[in-house]
């Protein structure tokens, strides 16, 4: 959210993006008005939430990718499937969004991708190998 206001107060327009519509009201009542803020509910963990977004807004000058996911849960007790869900939200969302703006960023012969990662990259808690 630090990003987006940082943004907002130098002029952009942003546009948030959450799972459930409640809470983007609440983030977007956090601004001083809303007349430069957008929302979309979608699941970036997912690529129809992916292209949702896409198709929503379709042409954006700087894209942060900042959604991630985690538990702490011991190696050898996580399922298939939340590695899975885990890859799909913390890799796959940047990289599905990112290819889907990047090639516009290219014409235009402007943008930035940002990807958002924790310390945990360098540092890795032993109950988040994930």
């Amino acid at each position: 959210m630090a990003i987006a206001h940082s943004l907002y107060k130098a002029g952009a327009s942003v546009i948030l993006n959450g799972r459930g519509e409640e809470r983007l009201i609440q983030a977007v009542n956090k601004f001083n008005g809303s007349d430069r803020v957008f929302t979309v509910a979608a699941n970036v963990g997912t690529r129809e939430g992916c292209e949702l977004i896409n198709k929503k807004f379709p042409d954006i000058d700087i894209l942060i990718n900042n959604a991630g996911i985690f538990s702490p849960k011991p190696i050898f007790e996580i399922r298939d499937e939340e590695w899975l869900n885990y890859f799909n939200i913390n890799v796959l969302s940047g990289i599905r969004l990112a290819r889907s703006y990047i090639p516009l960023m290219i014409e235009k012969k402007w943008g930035r991708v940002v990807f958002i990662s924790s310390e945990s990259a360098l540092q890795i808690p032993a109950e988040m190998p994930h």
